[in-house]
């Protein structure tokens, strides 16, 4: 098990005008027209690294309207107007401070396989971290070969892809203490007791293990290996789904595997509340039943086939390394290969559904998290 912290936050300071006048002898004659412009200018330009780091709406919100909800959202003063007369004002300041960290529990499924999913994950919690001023701390699982699960004591979890058959497994010691995790969870999120829930986002062989643990599709062996960038096409419940928000009809994503989630049952999704958000590639011209790339299995829980994990300069990078490039055109052809490396580079595809899913995901998770400790 490891972990990583991160603490950086704002801190403001509310004093009243007379609090200062004791404490700093400063007169009111000072602020003057021209010394208030200039400390508006200067607050304003204290705020634009803060402001870079808003998602694209609330960018213009704060640009249309600097004293609107976006700054309530992001724990950010609003810029003061300086009315005549004066009862308080604000003083904003960067300190390092200690702050109720958040907990996220990394469920690795990846059998001690060397990959790149683990090294991603890790990147999207540091870089998110970092962009919100979040002190994130993280441990990993290692559920396959040490029979490690986490506790209900984090706040998020992710549960990692990984190799072999979803359905062979069905029984093993390591999937019976996965299962009874994922049940405590459940209870955890079911018990109107708890208002803080714990939010749960499953990727690839985490996901098709729950799809056949719920009996809510048919999982099976694909005729060949889905190994690439490929189209992912949104359905009516995926458009409305919040962790696709920003994503383009279709969207891109890294998919590799050998087994499919196929055949929705419908009476068992309705009665679960689950819903499919979202289908491999349109292929009319062959007979055979698109895959479900993604299914919202209740308010707190959410998997996609594919993986919103792949970071396209790392993976490039890491395709173009000289045994990783001769493995992939042996298993895949060289046509493959050089594809992969063009659609990694380009900025609308991998790159655009990296910092939006995860990402999103974690902005609903920390959201509800805020919300509940009011």
């Amino acid at each position: 098990m490891s972990s990583n912290r991160r603490n950086l936050t704002f801190e403001f300071f509310t004093f009243t005008l007379r609090d200062l006048l004791l404490c700093l002898g400063i007169a009111t004659r000072f602020f003057s027209s021209r010394q208030r412009s200039r400390w508006n200018e200067k607050h304003r330009l204290s705020a634009k690294g803060v402001q870079a780091s808003l998602p694209e709406w609330d960018k213009r919100a704060w640009q249309q309207q600097p004293n609107s909800s976006t700054t309530a959202k992001y724990n950010i003063p609003a810029l003061p107007c300086f009315p005549q007369k004066i009862k308080k004002y604000y003083i904003c300041r960067m300190k390092f401070v200690e702050k109720k960290p958040i907990r996220v529990a990394i469920l690795d499924l990846y059998e001690g396989v060397a990959n790149q999913g683990m090294r991603c994950i890790r990147e999207i919690l540091n870089q998110y971290g970092e962009a919100n001023f979040l002190d994130m701390q993280w441990d990993e699982f290692d559920v396959r070969q040490k029979l490690e699960v986490p506790g209900t004591g984090y706040d998020i979890y992710i549960s990692s892809g990984g190799p072999g058959s979803p359905v062979e497994s069905k029984g093993s010691d390591w999937e019976n203490i996965y299962f009874r995790w994922l049940n405590q969870v459940e209870a955890w999120n079911n018990n109107p007791g708890n208002q803080q829930k714990k939010y749960v986002f499953f990727i690839c062989h985490s996901y098709q293990l729950i799809c056949r643990h719920y009996r809510l599709a048919e999982v099976s062996k694909r005729r060949s290996t889905a190994f690439g960038v490929f189209p992912v096409h949104l359905l009516n419940e995926g458009k409305e789904e919040a962790i696709f928000d920003g994503l383009n009809d279709p969207f891109f994503a890294v998919d590799s595997r050998d087994y499919q989630v196929t055949t929705p049952h419908h009476n068992r999704l309705e009665k679960m509340g689950a819903a499919v958000l979202c289908i491999e590639k349109e292929r009319p011209h062959v007979p055979l039943e698109r895959a479900i790339m993604a299914i919202r299995f209740n308010a707190y829980m959410i998997g996609t086939q594919f993986h919103p994990e792949a970071d396209a300069i790392g993976m490039s990078m890491y395709l173009q390394r000289e045994d990783k490039k001769d493995s992939v055109i042996a298993a895949h052809g060289e046509a493959k290969w050089a594809s992969m490396i063009e659609q990694l580079n380009d900025p609308d595809k991998i790159l655009w559904t990296y910092s939006h899913v995860l990402p999103n995901f974690l902005n609903q998770a920390v959201e509800h998290l805020q919300t509940a400790e009011v």
